[in-house]
């Protein structure tokens, strides 16, 4: 009886074969991972305009914004119209851009907004121009059309990207250049 008492005892103390925590190698890895992630994303980080950083800025983002998100609502076309000549803007369904005008056949008349700083050249899905009149498509959606705004303020030049996949435009301190194959 004494045997079978003493192989129980074996038994209990027994050391499990599970290990717990995780070797100096696959932290070292994690940590070279991390490193890498901020070093590729940091500079785009740092050129990104914080809301407080230029109000004159911030306040054509929030007609971007608020433009994709009328178009939401309202379930219909909205349109940006940039004048690079007189350095203002206009936003409006699509359908009263496409109105006639009153009975004399003349077109409705578009009331643009001056803007606080200056249009330098803009870029949307088909056409860049630097003078004249440039448009921007809302789509119910939530996407717009692919666009590219270049604004100077001051002596400062900002790259406002309308991505077709996201309401908010990110604004780019400097003048970003897309390459094309």
């Amino acid at each position: 009886m004494e045997e079978k008492g003493a192989k129980v005892l074996m038994r209990i103390y027994q050391v499990p074969k599970f290990r717990y925590g995780y070797t100096f190698i696959e932290l070292l890895v994690v940590i070279i991972i991390i490193g890498l992630f901020f070093y590729l994303v940091f500079p785009t980080i740092k050129n990104i305009i914080p809301e407080e950083g230029n109000e004159k800025i911030s306040g054509f983002v929030d007609i971007i914004e608020k433009s994709s998100r009328s178009a939401i609502e309202q379930k219909e076309k909205i349109i940006l119209i940039v004048d690079l000549d007189t350095n203002s803007y206009a936003v409006m369904p699509e359908k009263d851009m496409e109105r006639e005008g009153d009975e004399d056949g003349e077109e409705a008349p578009l009331f643009f907004t001056n803007s606080p700083f200056i249009f330098i050249k803009a870029k949307n899905s088909s056409t860049e121009v630097s003078t004249g009149l440039i448009t921007f498509l809302f789509f119910p959606d939530g996407s717009k059309e692919f666009g590219l705004i270049f604004v100077k303020d001051m002596e400062d030049i900002y790259t406002i990207f309308l991505n077709p996949y996201t309401i908010s435009p990110e604004v780019i301190k400097g003048e970003v250049k897309l390459e094309e194959d």
